[in-house]
């Protein structure tokens, strides 16, 4: 599976959350109330004297009946904050799967290609493989492998398990990811396919990653506070910032494509 498949396979629970918020987002007016209720009491065959609860925006009109055990208050803002919420969680948990896909699908090619020079020792590269370790046990496998592509493809695998304990779905992580594959000055080039400028774009990543950790972590409080009511939050800053982290993904597929066939060509690799 191509990994903007497997992001967009995770991103669509954001975009349902969003657009279930929006068909039940209702602030019925009496007048509205005193004109409709009946009429959907009538196509729906309901008592006089069944409580109804009418949904209305420019997007949809429903009742919700009484054996349906919700009061008017379950359509309230608190509650529909929730969708938002997890919109919000969904949206990074997509950026969570789609980075190491994004590896796992071009790094080999970049190691194969570049072989020692791979890897660029500066920067948030450098910072992610601070950690990085090969025991003596872990080299033998190396030496045993007879063609170079052999050894050369054993190292990726090496370097890939190791990213997939790492967490690549913020600022760094992206950055990292990015260069690892060739692509330079990262940021910049995904604001521009973004059509945005890159202060803007990073400054969204990075809102958005630590409102799902405020929102995962202490449900939806700043650090420090793990009681009182949640931060608010609407639907305009909720679908700016998941519409973000679309851009970028989108964004990063095209420019790691680009690069592995460039690097590709660059190799005479077919």
């Amino acid at each position: 599976m191509r990994p903007i498949t497997v992001f967009e396979s995770h991103f669509k629970a954001a975009q349902v959350m969003l657009k279930v918020y929006r068909l039940l987002d209702s602030d019925v007016n009496q007048t509205e109330q005193d004109s409709l209720v009946p009429q959907l009491r009538e196509m729906m065959s309901s008592e006089p004297d069944e409580p109804l609860v009418l949904l209305l925006n420019d997007l949809f009109l429903g009742a919700v009946r009484e054996r349906a055990d919700l009061a008017p208050a379950f359509f309230g803002r608190p509650n529909l904050s929730l969708l938002l919420r997890q919109a919000v969680v969904s949206s990074c948990t997509a950026m969570d799967v789609f980075f190491p896909a994004l590896l796992e699908t071009h790094l080999p090619t970049v190691i194969q290609v570049r072989q020692r020079n791979f890897l660029p020792n500066a920067g948030d590269v450098k910072n992610l493989f601070r950690d990085f370790r090969l025991r003596l046990d872990d080299i033998v496998p190396f030496l045993e492998e007879e063609k170079a592509e052999d050894r050369w493809d054993r190292l990726a695998r090496r370097i890939l398990d190791y990213c997939r304990d790492k967490t690549l779905s913020n600022v760094s992580g992206v950055s990292a990811t990015m260069i690892m594959l060739g692509v330079q000055d990262p940021w910049r080039r995904i604001a521009q396919r973004a059509g945005t400028t890159e202060s803007a774009l990073q400054n969204q990543v990075k809102t958005l990653v630590k409102r799902r950790n405020d929102i995962v972590h202490r449900g939806d409080r700043l650090v420090g506070q793990t009681e009182g009511p949640a931060e608010a939050i609407d639907y305009a800053w909720t679908s700016a910032h998941v519409n973000a982290v679309e851009s970028v993904a989108h964004a990063c597929d095209a420019l790691a494509n680009e690069s592995t066939q460039g690097l590709k060509a660059e190799a005479g690799v077919a």
